[in-house]
């Protein structure tokens, strides 16, 4: 049993994918603030959602992986917030929400 920053339990046979993994890694060293929180649906399903928010300028990413029907974790919902209170929109890419830390931080540099 392992416990993340919001101290919940990775189910067992389950790991954060490498995309969110990524993000995570690469929002932290950009400074932003990062975290997942694992959970289950009404069927059991597993699901883990990854938050990385911007202090600074709020901007907030939301992405959640879902075992849902395959049994393996696939990208199912992306949000992106462009500042606190802002409405969320689809969010981009993970790919995408990577190059944004970085850009953001750059812009701090």
């Amino acid at each position: 049993m392992s416990l993340n920053q919001f101290e919940t339990v990775t189910p067992e046979g389950f790991s954060l994918p490498k995309a969110a993994v990524k993000l995570v890694n690469t929002a932290a060293l950009a400074g932003w603030s990062t975290g997942w929180q694992w959970d289950e649906d009404s069927g059991g399903s597993p699901f883990v959602t990854v938050h990385v928010a911007d202090r600074d300028t709020r901007e907030y990413f939301k992405y959640t992986w879902h075992s849902r029907d395959t049994g393996t974790l696939r990208l199912r919902s992306k949000l992106h917030q462009a500042q606190a209170g802002a409405p969320w929109t689809d969010g981009p890419s993970v790919q995408a929400a990577m190059f944004r830390t970085r850009e953001v931080a750059d812009q701090r540099s």
